[in-house]
């Protein structure tokens, strides 16, 4: 697997829209992710979990941004086997008012359709729209 993009929204240290594109870091082949003590480095591969899974490995229920209702995620990435597939997995979670533990609301999983004209832009295909299915 491949990163590509992945933006976050009020999960742990990201209360605001966040975006980090991995196309660019990995120009250079290789990247670090660096900075001090809860500046969100952890919330990048928490939020690659999520996305991916759901859930934490950790298996933390509170990674909602304190204060806010809601949290987001949005991770495309790519996998090549014989030919490169790219794809784009949305999940929302809000925060359950009777636990104060973050579910999940929505989920999407997509497959990123590149057209045979470069000039036109690529289209989502909708693989599975449900929580449990993605």
């Amino acid at each position: 697997m491949r990163p590509i993009e992945l933006t976050i929204k009020g999960i742990n240290s990201y209360s605001e829209e966040q975006t980090v594109d991995f196309s660019a870091l990995m120009r250079e082949g290789v990247f670090g992710i660096f900075g001090p003590t809860g500046s969100g480095k952890s919330t990048i591969l928490d939020g690659i979990t999520l996305a991916l899974y759901g859930e934490l490995a950790r298996k933390s229920k509170n990674f909602i941004h304190a204060g806010a209702e809601s949290g987001s995620v949005s991770f495309t990435f790519s996998i090549t086997e014989k030919d490169t597939r790219t794809y784009r997995v949305y999940r929302t979670f809000k925060v359950k008012k009777d636990t104060g533990y973050s579910v999940a609301a929505k989920a999407r999983l997509c497959e990123l359709v590149m057209p045979e004209n470069e000039a036109e832009e690529y289209h989502e295909v909708v693989l599975e729209d449900s929580i449990s299915g993605v």
